[in-house]
């Protein structure tokens, strides 16, 4: 990789660099911060209810298409293919282009790619799926976010933008599917979960366009100090640097770090290591989420649950869950971003190894389904929210899209061995109690992984971490 150089600033652009990371860093959480992270969030419901609509596709077009699992498989694979190229090709784009931008693009893509739900042969929606996936790929909502909400609120911000835009997504989605499937036979169904998503999407490319301002970190880092201050006066309001101008440059003080919020302290490979290990966690992660979640309805129809039931139960577990934002906040507060993810890998492997000991005696209830399953969405779309969080601290400005992205991009091949792996076992009639005993291995190993990366994030600027 090769080192990124600034351009060279004078005294007073450096005095003014430092007022407007200062000002981010201490503003208040205002209502631009409010109505950001709104066009954020909204952005983020279909961003994630783009893949956890390949679970409540897949039967009904099954179905349609006379699919074996396998088959049905490579659906999840294309479109899982697709976000797992986007996540390093948009990382690359958002570093050299903007955040700004990128996220146009990536939002305008997968709105459109929701006309898959007009396909008329199964190797048209796997195209389809693949560009969607490009789309939504993308990191970049996060990246965002954390270059822009102050650091004393960061946290919480980002916590509460990837549970909730999370179980949004899978709540939205569930829900339609439910309604679509009692109304309509599944070989309709299908293509109305995809359609719903394009009058949204087109909504979210109007705010992120009327509201959503070019990173002013990624601006500095570009040397574009007057466009930097501009954007960060839309968010955060009037920032006083009349007085900088003509100064000579100030002392920083703390950690020396360059004009991009590269730590000089830190060298290249040190942020390599976080790449992979961090990497790592999210490939693990990524295998058994997704592996458990794209054929939870398909395997819940293995145990004669139906359809309707089974997408009504898991919306409602998805709900249940939300008590996961709240419940974390003061856990990471105390606990730290690292060891948070660590305690919650090890809560989820728990929980999936009780459901498949639930699943191997049989006659589950549905009290039983609902609990087992919400405490794994409880973990799991925490680790979700806390990893987002993470993978962009971790990493300097200048690195921070194309590095997350490529942890991101880990965890997608992770959620595509996942539901690959899942169907080749449900095809050869595998128990499925052993299935799910055995992520629930694979999440207790991420927790491993993750133990010997010793960096943490918490109540730290971002130039300090």
């Amino acid at each position: 990789m090769t080192a990124i150089t600034a351009p060279p600033l004078s005294g007073s652009q450096r005095n003014v660099e430092r007022a407007i990371i200062k000002a981010l860093d201490q503003s208040a959480f205002t209502r631009r911060h409010i109505i950001f992270t709104a066009a954020i969030l909204a952005s983020l419901f279909f961003d994630y209810g783009k893949p956890i609509a390949l679970s409540f596709v897949i039967p009904g077009m099954r179905e349609t298409f006379g699919l074996t699992p396998v088959q049905g498989s490579l659906l999840p694979l294309f479109g899982l293919t697709g976000t797992t190229i986007g996540a390093i090709f948009w990382g690359w784009m958002s570093d050299r282009v903007g955040r700004r931008v990128t996220l146009l693009w990536t939002v305008a893509i997968f709105s459109v790619a929701s006309l898959c739900g007009l396909t008329q042969a199964y190797w048209q929606s796997l195209l389809a799926c693949f560009i969607m996936g490009f789309g939504v790929g993308a990191e970049v909502p996060a990246v965002l976010a954390a270059e822009y909400i102050p650091a004393r609120y960061r946290a919480r911000a980002l916590l509460f933008l990837g549970i909730i835009g999370w179980l949004g997504g899978y709540a939205i989605t569930a829900s339609l599917s439910a309604l679509f499937n009692t109304f309509l036979e599944p070989t309709y169904a299908w293509r109305l979960i995809w359609l719903v998503n394009i009058i949204p999407g087109i909504l979210v490319v109007i705010m992120r366009r009327r509201i959503l301002p070019e990173s002013a970190r990624f601006l500095l880092h570009k040397g574009k100090v007057d466009e930097a201050l501009q954007a960060a006066e839309s968010i955060v309001g009037p920032i006083k640097v009349d007085h900088l101008l003509n100064g000579p440059a100030e002392d920083a003080g703390g950690e020396a770090t360059d004009a991009t919020g590269m730590s000089l302290s830190v060298p290249h490979s040190r942020l390599h290591w976080r790449a992979i290990l961090l990497g790592l966690f999210s490939l693990l992660v990524g295998f058994a989420n997704f592996g458990f979640v794209i054929w939870l309805p398909t395997i819940l129809q293995n145990l004669q649950i139906k359809t309707t039931v089974a997408s009504a139960n898991l919306a409602a577990s998805s709900l249940i869950a939300i008590p996961a934002l709240i419940l974390t906040i003061p856990i990471l507060h105390r606990l730290g971003t690292r060891r948070t993810l660590i305690t919650y890998a090890l809560g989820a492997g728990i929980a999936m190894f009780f459901l498949g000991l639930g699943t191997g005696r049989g006659n589950m209830s549905t009290f039983f389904l609902i609990a087992v399953v919400s405490t794994i969405f409880f973990f799991m779309t925490s680790i979700g929210g806390v990893l987002s969080l993470y993978g962009v601290e971790i990493f300097p400005t200048g690195l921070r899209a194309r590095l997350s992205g490529l942890v991101a991009a880990l965890g997608r091949v992770g959620a595509l061995s996942g539901p690959f792996t899942v169907s080749i076992w449900i095809q050869r009639s595998g128990a499925i109690s052993v299935l799910e005993i055995a992520l629930a291995v694979i999440l207790v190993l991420a927790a491993v992984f993750l133990v010997t990366l010793r960096v943490e994030t918490h109540g730290r600027t971002l130039e300090q971490i």
